[in-house]
């Protein structure tokens, strides 16, 4: 179970993509504490890399079409395509340096770490500025795993959820692609939905940042 995202294919040579991915995760590892060495990743290391795979072409890799939804799915549909939205506006406003929207979609474990939340726009906007990428296309999801928690009564107090970031650098070939592991979370039933990278982050720091992840984590064989 440890080692659930390697069983799913997410991590090979999986590393780091960009200078502020890098230190929002190096901090929440610090802010969790200590624990023991076994990752969920493939690798520990924070350099960057590629993943190579001959039948993930961007061409290949579809968003989710929800439509013919049944009455019994339809509350966890509409929150994995707030996920999906979520994420997505997530992404854009880092790409567009637009950091007060960012850091509203960013746990606020990490913000409050980090100084609060004009200390981490300042640092949030220095480490773009150090962002040596380009990028040709960038691939927000879809969600890959999700499920609902719930108090003793059965009621549901959240939604947890576990979804790809795929990024071809300019230039690199279609079937290589940076790619980060962003965790999801809303309380509101997708009205707000919030997230941290857990790239390579093993599960007992992932579950004392996101204890409720522990109804998702069991679901995943």
């Amino acid at each position: 179970m440890s080692r659930f995202f390697y069983a799913k294919g997410y991590f090979r040579k999986m590393k780091s993509s960009n200078l502020l991915v890098g230190i929002i995760t190096l901090m929440i590892l610090a802010a969790c504490g200590d624990s023991d060495n076994e990752s969920i990743g493939a690798s520990e290391e924070t350099q960057d890399s590629v993943v190579s795979e001959p039948s993930a072409k961007k061409e290949e890799i579809q968003q989710p079409k929800i439509e013919g939804i049944s009455p019994i799915k339809l509350d966890s549909l509409r929150v994995r395509k707030k996920f999906n939205e979520s994420a997505q506006n997530f992404w854009d406003a880092y790409k567009d340096g637009n950091f007060d929207i960012y850091v509203r979609h960013l746990h606020p474990t990490i913000i409050r770490s980090l100084g609060g939340t004009e200390e981490f726009k300042r640092r949030a906007k220095a480490m773009k500025a150090q962002d040596p990428y380009e990028y040709e296309e960038v691939l927000v999801g879809p969600v890959d795993s999700m499920s609902s928690a719930r108090n003793d009564r059965g009621d549901v107090t959240g939604w947890y959820c576990v979804m790809p970031i795929r990024r071809w650098v300019k230039g690199a070939p279609a079937d290589q692609y940076q790619l980060q592991v962003l965790a999801g979370q809303t309380t509101d039933h997708g009205k707000n939905c919030v997230f941290a990278d857990i790239t390579n982050m093993p599960k007992e720091k992932i579950l004392l940042l996101m204890p409720d992840m522990r109804f998702l984590f069991r679901n995943i064989k």
